[in-house]
């Protein structure tokens, strides 16, 4: 943990007799990436494998880290029984993400540390380029129904495709008040995208949910339940 490293390394120090070694009020990072002004001289860097760079002065810590963009960022840091505030400041490019934290054993203190995370200067940009997003991700899913529903398309025949798209073959199509069983209903993100599932010559199509309703044709009016029709005239809808 970053509080038992510094504390740690307080009390070596004191063990052996030797003073905190100062350093200067500005620091910047070895690979010269970085730079933050410190509140004092009294600061140095310390020696922790869990950190990008610690920094204290014996009582009080900064933590610096550096991310990829779309890397998973740790949670927030809260304040504990040993210190009383902490403070946390993400810089971003479109590349990397530098993150700060500040932990402060004195609530008198708090304003120097945030003015030291408020001074960061990143003096060399893009060192590590932003985590490439998955290829092929899909942003669709087929939220499962299973209802009976008819078509209404007046005089036209309504297309059946093989995926939720114009683009899609074309596999048949459904005469005006045919009675199809839904089998689910295509979102994007979470939001209704236009088009259901359907069963279709025992097998799954796709059609425009614009031309399918809940409503049964009135008494008399011919339907169709067992389509296998393909012609030329049709209707899609347009996405």
């Amino acid at each position: 943990m970053i509080k038992k490293t510094m504390i740690a390394a307080v009390a070596a120090l004191a063990a052996f007799g030797m003073a905190i070694p100062a350093a200067a009020e500005t620091f910047t990072s070895e690979d010269g990436i970085i730079s933050i002004e410190l509140p004092n001289e009294n600061w140095t860097q310390l020696q922790d494998e869990t950190k990008w760079i610690a920094l204290s002065d014996g009582a009080n810590l900064i933590t610096l880290d550096h991310y990829s963009n779309g890397e998973k960022l740790p949670e927030i840091a809260v304040a504990d029984s040993h210190y009383v505030n902490t403070l946390m400041a993400a810089y971003s490019t479109q590349n990397e993400v530098f993150l700060a934290t500040g932990y402060v054993t004195d609530p008198n203190f708090m304003n120097s540390i945030n003015e030291s995370l408020l001074s960061i200067k990143v003096l060399k940009y893009d060192t590590k380029q932003a985590v490439s997003k998955p290829e092929n991700v899909s942003e669709f899913s087929i939220v499962p129904r299973d209802m009976t529903m008819y078509v209404n398309v007046g005089a036209d025949t309504l297309n059946v495709r093989s995926g939720y798209s114009v683009d899609s073959e074309l596999l048949g199509g459904l005469q005006n008040g045919t009675a199809v069983r839904v089998t689910g209903v295509v979102q994007k993100n979470g939001k209704d995208y236009g088009w259901y599932q359907i069963s279709f010559n025992n097998g799954t199509g796709y059609v425009s949910a614009d031309y399918l309703t809940e409503t049964a044709p009135p008494a008399g009016t011919q339907t169709y339940t067992n389509p296998n029709t393909n012609t030329n005239t049709n209707t899609d809808t347009t996405v």
